[in-house]
């Protein structure tokens, strides 16, 4: 994952920024510790989650390979870039203007770039802080929006990339209230149950970092039927993969023109959605009504193997 630095790091002089560090040995010790905890659980127990998993939808290179070889609609990736001058001159090979640049590991937004190459410059949005020094600097997650512009921008994501990064084409997201707009879908136990539509002014819409929560039924109204059931299908579809876990969650936009969806990335932990019924229950009180049958259900399953 992208480790969050602690009170030993220090703290920047921007006050409050915590320090990014990816931290691919604190990847694979995370997904140890899941197994070696999953082999010391007594008989009888449930493990709602698979260790292996848990590690794939943290390492976001990885979790769109898997959903692009399902065939699922996933923005077009680039291959790594050591620098920002060898990603510019990927980007105008392949036709794109406009991507985002994310920390190969990590959550909440922390350290994702939104980079955009226009004739009258360089602009990145990002929560993430640039403090330069030895090598191409040292990062920093502020949890507020800011942008740069030009040569400020450049040292931005040259340290990103230098952190391992997945680069993904920007897909235009339909807009609602002025501004691009996705969801996170809570799946439990195999089926679509909460989701929680996020707006903001600029590309990146997670609520911690300004977006705005809204009502997902409000999307839905504007959406062709066929269109809503398409992206649903394809929950369905790539959660049937992982049945010994027993929730996910989808960041999934609707396009330009509400007919095509397109899915950004899978949460293993993404149940932290307030304010939001499902049947009349919210996502914890869901799970625990849905838990017994998932567990019923994969007893035979887990016998066999």
């Amino acid at each position: 994952m992208l480790r969050l630095g602690g009170a030993d790091d220090g703290e920047d002089e921007a006050g409050g920024a915590t320090r990014l560090r990816p931290d691919h040995a604190f990847q694979r010790g995370l997904a140890a510790a899941l197994r070696l905890a999953r082999r010391s659980i007594p008989p009888g127990v449930a493990v709602t989650h698979e260790a292996e998993t848990v590690a794939l939808f943290y390492d976001k290179r990885a979790c769109h390979a898997a959903m692009f070889a399902q065939n699922l609609p996933v923005p077009r990736a680039l291959p790594p870039a050591a620098s920002f001058e060898a990603l510019r001159d990927t980007m105008r090979a392949a036709g794109m203007s406009r991507v985002f640049v994310k920390p190969r590991f990590g959550s909440g937004a922390a350290g994702i770039a939104a980079l955009a190459l226009a004739h009258d410059g360089i602009v990145a949005e990002s929560s993430a802080e640039h403090v330069p020094g030895a090598r191409r600097g040292v990062l920093h997650h502020s949890h507020r929006m800011r942008r740069y512009r030009g040569p400020e921008a450049v040292a931005l994501v040259d340290a990103i990339l230098a952190q391992d990064a997945h680069v993904e084409q920007w897909v235009p997201k339909a807009a609602l209230d002025g501004g691009p707009c996705d969801l996170r879908l809570l799946v439990v136990g195999g089926e679509p149950a909460h989701a929680v539509l996020r707006t903001a002014r600029g590309p990146i819409t997670n609520l911690d970092l300004g977006g705005r929560r809204s009502d997902a039924e409000a999307l839905r109204a504007l959406v062709p039927p066929a269109a809503w059931d398409a992206m649903l299908a394809d929950c369905r579809r790539f959660a049937a993969l992982f049945p010994r876990t027993f929730h996910l969650a989808f960041d999934v936009a609707l396009t330009v023109g509400l007919r095509r969806h397109v899915f950004f990335e899978v949460n293993a932990f993404g149940d932290l959605i307030r304010r939001v019924r499902h049947e009349g229950l919210d996502p914890y009180a869901w799970q625990v009504a849905r838990l017994p049958g998932w567990i019923a259900a994969r007893r035979p399953v887990d016998l066999a193997a």
